[in-house]
C-alpha cells in the first residue's frame, strides 16, 4: 500500500479516486533558526554559495526543488560534491523522475545530525530507506562516506557525500513502470485503485456543498498483492522478495500453454446428485450463460503470475539469495505458499544477472519452467466420502482412519511412509443381504485435460475377516463441448478399450492396490465455474456392482462392500514425467 501527499486545495468527495502523488513521510513543521555563522542561510543559499555543490545545484534547480529547500518546512540534505558521481547520467531525465531518482534520494524530512557510533534508518523524500551510519569515526549515508556532517541552515542541515546515494526502484515500482515487459505491466496496473486517506489528509473549506482538501493524502492499493491473491507487499521498503519477471516472449508461451487446460462453455451442465435419493433418475443442473471467454482469459492470467514471487525472508529460499547454484533437494516456495520442486530449472532461465531492488531482487526470464502439476494442473486425490454425491443401498458409510507404528508403516498392506504411517479409507456396508451399495463421487478440480485415472482399493483384511476383493465398474457423467451430459465406461478390458462393452474390474486384496482404470480427456473445465447455490458443479463418477443375481458362488466370491482410499486422477503430464523418472 502507497501513501502519497498533494499540497495545495483539492477539490474531492471522501471514498476511491485515480491519482498520483508525492510521499509518506511528509510532516509540516516551522523552520528552527541556527546561532551558528551557516545557520543565518537558508539550505537553498547555502548550497548556492558551495561552489563544490554546483553539480548538485545544477540538478535540484532542474527538477523543480530549489524554491521547497528556501521555504519554512525543515529537511536534512545529503548533497554529493562535484566530481564524485557521474552527473550525465540524471541530466536526461524529465522533472519527474530526475526528483525521485536523484534529488529526492538525497533529502529527507526533519532534522539528522549525526554523532558518535550510532545507526540511524532513515526515510527519504522518495521513500527509499537508507542507513545514516556513524562507526569508528567513519560516517556513511547509504553506504556512501560524508565529507562534512551537520552544516546546519535556517531550515535544516546538510552532509556532504563523497559519491551519489545508489537509487533502486522498488519491486511493484519497477514492474507497473516498466516499457519493456507490457503485459506483466498491464496485468498489475488493472488491479491497481488510488483511495483518499480521510484520516491523514488535511481538510479545506466546503465549496458547492463538496470537502476540499489543502493537504491531501492518497493511498494507492493493488488487490492482487492481498492475501488471496499474491499475498506479496511488493510496495513495501522494508520487505525482501525475489520476483521471477517473465517477458513478453516468456508471458505469451505460459498462456497459450495454461489456456486450454481451462477451457470453459457458455452453459456448463452436471448431474445434481444431492437432489435425489436414487440413481434410476437424476436431475440436472446448469451455469446458465458465463462469458467463458473472460473466465478463461482471467484465470490463465492469474496462474501466470500465481508463483513468481518469493519472500527472501521464507527459510526454504534463502539459499536464493546467497547466490549458490540449486541443488537436487532444494525447492523454493512462492508466497502463495505452492512448493516448487525444480527451482534450479525456474531460476535456470535468468536472462543475465539478477536485478537489485530496493526490496529485494528481480530476475527477468524468457521462459516460465514451473511443472504443471505443481502450479495450474494439480493431481486430484479425492476421499470418497468427502465428496459423495449419492450412496444408495448403504447400511453404514463411513471413514476409517488406522495408524500404524513407526516399525510398521511398510508392512504387507504397502508403504505408509510418507503418509506418517497414518491411513484413511472410506467403508461402504451393504444394507442387507441382497442389496450392493452403489457411490456415486463428484470430481472437483477438473480442467479440460487428460487424466489417467487410478482407484485405491483397501483389503478387508485391515480391519476383519472378510477379504474377497470387489468386482466393480466405473461410469464418468460428464458435460460434453455442446454442453449436453453424456457417460463413459471404464473397462478393465484394456486392450481394447470399448466404452460400449463394459468389462468389470477386481481388485487385489493382498494388498493396498491402486489400481488403474484407465485414461480419460475432459472436454471441458469445471475448476473456477461460478457456483449455483450450494450445488457442486463438478462431473462425478459412479462405482457399482455389475452383479445381476445374488446366487452363492457370487457371493463367496466377491465382496459387496465398497472400501476405498482414494480416487487419484493424475494428469498425463505428471504421469509421463514419473514413468521417465523411474
Amino acid at each position: 500500500m502507497k501513501r502519497f501527499k498533494y499540497i495545495g486545495i483539492m477539490m474531492m468527495a471522501a471514498g476511491m479516486l485515480t491519482a498520483t502523488s508525492c510521499s509518506d513521510f511528509d510532516d509540516y513543521n516551522e523552520a528552527q533558526m541556527n546561532p551558528e555563522a551557516t545557520g543565518n542561510l537558508s539550505l537553498w543559499e547555502n548550497i548556492k554559495q558551495n561552489p563544490n555543490l554546483s553539480d548538485f545545484k545544477e540538478l535540484v534547480e532542474k527538477a523543480g526543488f530549489d524554491d521547497e529547500l528556501q521555504g519554512s518546512h525543515y529537511y536534512t540534505v545529503w548533497a554529493p560534491l562535484n566530481g564524485t558521481f557521474d552527473k550525465s547520467q540524471f541530466e536526461n531525465l524529465d522533472e519527474a523522475a530526475l526528483l525521485k531518482q536523484f534529488v529526492y534520494n538525497h533529502i529527507a524530512d526533519y532534522n539528522h545530525p549525526i554523532s558518535g557510533d550510532v545507526t540511524n534508518r532513515i526515510y527519504t523524500l522518495n521513500r527509499k530507506t537508507y542507513n545514516f551510519t556513524g562507526l569508528g569515526g567513519v560516517i556513511t549515508y547509504a553506504d556512501v562516506k560524508l565529507d562534512q556532517a551537520n552544516l546546519p541552515s535556517t531550515n535544516g542541515i546538510i552532509h556532504t557525500l563523497h559519491g551519489a546515494a545508489m537509487f533502486y526502484d522498488n519491486i511493484y515500482d519497477f514492474i507497473t513502470g516498466s516499457q519493456e515487459y507490457t503485459m506483466l505491466r498491464d496485468y498489475f496496473n488493472k488491479y491497481e485503485l488510488s483511495m483518499l486517506d480521510e484520516e491523514n489528509s488535511v481538510k479545506g473549506p466546503m465549496v458547492n456543498g463538496l470537502q476540499t482538501y489543502v493537504d491531501s493524502v492518497m493511498i494507492v492499493e493493488n488487490s492482487l498483492l492481498d492475501m488471496f491473491h499474491l499475498n506479496a507487499d511488493l510496495q513495501h521498503e522494508d520487505s525482501s522478495y525475489t520476483f521471477i519477471v517473465p517477458t513478453d516472449k516468456a508471458w505469451e508461451s505460459a498462456y497459450n500453454r495454461i489456456k486450454p487446460y481451462y477451457n470453459f462453455i457458455k452453459n456448463t451442465t452436471v448431474q445434481d446428485l444431492t437432489a435425489t435419493q436414487s440413481s434410476s433418475k437424476i436431475p440436472t443442473i446448469n451455469t446458465g450463460d458465463i462469458d467463458n471467454a473472460m473466465l478463461s482469459d482471467s484465470i490463465t492470467k492469474l496462474f501466470i503470475v500465481n508463483d513468481l514471487v518469493y519472500s527472501n525472508n521464507n527459510w526454504y529460499n534463502q539459499w536464493i539469495v546467497t547466490g549458490r547454484e540449486a541443488t537436487a533437494t532444494d525447492s523454493i516456495r512462492s508466497t502463495t505458499r505452492t512448493k516448487l520442486s525444480n527451482p534450479g530449472d525456474i531460476l535456470g532461465q535468468t536472462i543475465g544477472e539478477p536485478l537489485k531492488m530496493s526490496n529485494g531482487w528481480v530476475r527477468l526470464v524468457d521462459s516460465l519452467a514451473f511443472y504443471s502439476w505443481e502450479t495450474f494442473a494439480p493431481e486430484r486425490r479425492i476421499n470418497p466420502l468427502g465428496y459423495a454425491g449419492l450412496i444408495t443401498a448403504a447400511g453404514s458409510a463411513r471413514n476409517i482412519n488406522i495408524q500404524f507404528t513407526k516399525d510398521a508403516w511398510v508392512n504387507k498392506w504397502g508403504d505408509f511412509t510418507e503418509q506418517g504411517g497414518e491411513f484413511r479409507f472410506s467403508n461402504i456396508e451393504p444394507s442387507g443381504a441382497r442389496t450392493k451399495p452403489e457411490l456415486h463421487v463428484f470430481l472437483p478440480g477438473v480442467l479440460s485435460t487428460k487424466y489417467k485415472f487410478y482407484v485405491v482399493f483397501v483389503p478387508g483384511s485391515i480391519i476383519g475377516e472378510d477379504n474377497r476383493p470387489n468386482q466393480v465398474n466405473f461410469t464418468l457423467n460428464y458435460c460434453k463441448a455442446d454442453g449436453k451430459l453424456a457417460k463413459y465406461n471404464f473397462s478393465s478390458d484394456l486392450l481394447h478399450n470399448n466404452p460400449s462393452k463394459q468389462v468389470p474390474f477386481v481388485n487385489d486384496t493382498s494388498k493396498v492396490d491402486t489400481m488403474f482404470i484407465g485414461e480419460f480427456t475432459f472436454p471441458v473445465a469445471y475448476a473456477g465455474l461460478p457456483q449455483i447455490g450450494n450445488k457442486m458443479m463438478a462431473p462425478d463418477i459412479k462405482i457399482s456392482s455389475p452383479m445381476s443375481v445374488f446366487n452363492a458362488t457370487l457371493l463367496n466370491t466377491y465382496t459387496r462392500a465398497l472400501r476405498i482410499a482414494a480416487i487419484i486422477m493424475k494428469p498425463v503430464e505428471l504421469a509421463e514425467f514419473e514413468e521417465n523418472q523411474k
